[in-house]
């Protein structure tokens, strides 16, 4: 199986370059063309450390497309899928709008109690994250553990790697011709299959060791729903015991797993173990075999693991026995095109909150995939507790896929990130259709509110444009009128 290249953090820095283009390439005898990250398909593993400083200059090599019907077709930004990191610049602020042939500068610091754990980085331009995340633009990034942290049959584990990412290639080419988009195209045309690939294969073969304990980790670098589920990926004979998901390790290590059912944009860490010699093994997602575990000839024997619980940070202290803060209990229903009836806008909030709040969120999924940037939130009631969900878990992405029908309760505790926090459906296509929104988290206040409102930007506004317009009427006198309109948030840092 194909390993992506790995770059690491070095003197508490990672300084990278990260492009975003579009790339042709040949799956199963198709050519395809689509979107990469450096290039490769999935783009660099990055590996940082907590405390280390995140420095990454993307450039969006894409083409200014003359007959795309919408402008954002070619724009783009990233996103730090599972960092415990601001949303506001120059950090994961996904409001920030880089135009073709742009490039902006992006740092953070991460917190030096950040979770290690399997997170990932990919497109998420309003309006075209469906397009380029399922064009295959992601990277896997990975925070390390610091030595001596884990037990040691998990730290001495050899690691795989496995970026799973779903190639929908008839419903990325209807997406396309709707927005007028000419990158993302397959031939020979008609009606090619749906495929899904780990590390940029179709079906690849992974080595092991017979009785040998592996560290899996997960990535679903997804976008939709597949087949109406989440990935529920299974490795068919071996041993599956769950280690983390979404980049967070569980209390109760190890817990056994028939199989995980990891939604678009989440994560699993699994340790495996197959059993047999010279055997092969098959890897799948429900009914779909998606790739094969072959064995080598020689088995060898290892211990049981030992139940172990982490340190958790100051983010995920346990909060099942603690009601919310006064007023920060809300509702959230995620729907096709909306949340809570309310289609994004940039000038909306959705719930408010403030530093130090337990927050309280009863969200109905309703078969849609729910992913809330750098808070994750633990499950807490509305549902039953199976193997690869109990109550008491921590998530940042998460579908009820027929847990429940009733909405599930989740807490979190707004610690020291303050700012506007987003939350949207990873099913990027409905994310683009308007299934976003953002709270707020106030530095300084200490009242929640549930009801959404427009930003309190009214004064502002209203001095604005009474300035302006009595100039111009005093310029006018004078035969001219001089007007400027600036976006603080774009930096349409196209080429000059």
């Amino acid at each position: 199986m194909r390993v992506p290249s790995s770059v690491s953090s070095s003197g508490g820095l990672l300084d990278v370059v990260l492009t975003l283009e579009a790339a042709s390439v040949v799956i199963d005898s198709m050519d395809l063309g689509i979107f990469t990250l450096n290039g490769t398909l999935p783009g660099p593993t990055l590996r940082i450390k907590p405390g280390d400083r995140l420095r990454i200059r993307f450039q969006n090599l894409l083409p200014a497309q003359p007959n795309a019907r919408f402008g954002y077709v070619d724009e783009s930004n990233l996103h730090f899928h599972g960092l415990h990191v601001p949303g506001d610049l120059p950090s994961d602020d996904t409001k920030l709008v880089v135009g073709p042939g742009g490039e902006f500068q992006y740092e953070t610091v991460l917190p030096e109690y950040h979770m290690p754990g399997t997170n990932w980085i990919h497109p998420h331009r309003h309006g075209s994250s469906a397009l380029q995340v399922g064009g295959a633009a992601a990277l896997a990034l990975i925070v390390d553990d610091a030595p001596g942290s884990l037990p040691e049959e998990v730290a001495n584990a050899e690691e795989v790697l496995l970026v799973v990412q779903d190639l929908a290639l008839q419903e990325l080419s209807r997406i396309a011709q709707q927005s007028g988009d000419s990158l993302v195209w397959s031939a020979p045309a008609g009606n090619p299959p749906d495929l899904l690939l780990i590390n940029g294969e179709h079906m690849p073969e992974i080595a092991a060791t017979p009785g040998r304990w592996q560290r899996w980790r997960v990535i679903f670098a997804g976008w939709r729903n597949v087949g109406r589920s989440a990935l529920n990926f299974a490795v068919d004979g071996c041993t599956m015991q769950l280690l983390a998901k979404d980049g967070m390790y569980i209390s109760d290590f190890p817990r056994s797993i028939q199989l995980a059912p990891i939604p678009a944009g989440g994560r699993a860490d699994v340790m495996v173990k197959c059993p047999s010699p010279s055997s092969r093994y098959r890897v799948t997602s429900g009914e779909t075999l998606i790739g094969f575990v072959d064995t080598s000839a020689v088995p060898v024997s290892s211990s049981e693991l030992s139940s172990w619980s982490p340190v958790l940070p100051d983010y995920m202290q346990d909060l099942q026995t603690t009601p919310a803060s006064e007023g920060c209990s809300c509702e959230t229903e995620v729907e096709e095109a909306s949340i809570n009836g309310v289609p994004f806008s940039e000038d909306t909030v959705l719930h408010e909150t403030f530093l130090g709040a337990v927050v309280e969120r009863k969200i109905d999924t309703g078969g849609h995939p729910y992913h809330q940037h750098f808070y994750p939130f633990q499950l807490v009631d509305g549902f039953r507790s199976e193997d690869f969900f109990h109550l008491g878990d921590w998530h940042d992405t998460f579908m009820s896929d027929g847990l429940t029908r009733e909405p599930v309760t989740v807490r979190y505790k707004t610690t020291f990130i303050a700012g506007e926090m987003m939350l949207h459906c990873h099913r990027l296509d409905h994310e683009d259709r308007g299934s976003m929104a953002f709270e707020t988290i106030s530095p300084t206040g200490s009242a929640c509110s549930c009801s959404a409102r427009a930003l309190d930007t009214g004064n502002i506004v209203i001095i604005a444009v009474a300035v302006s317009a009595a100039v111009c009427v005093v310029i006018a006198v004078f035969g001219f009128c001089f007007w400027r309109r600036r976006s603080p948030r774009r930096a349409d840092v196209g080429p000059e």
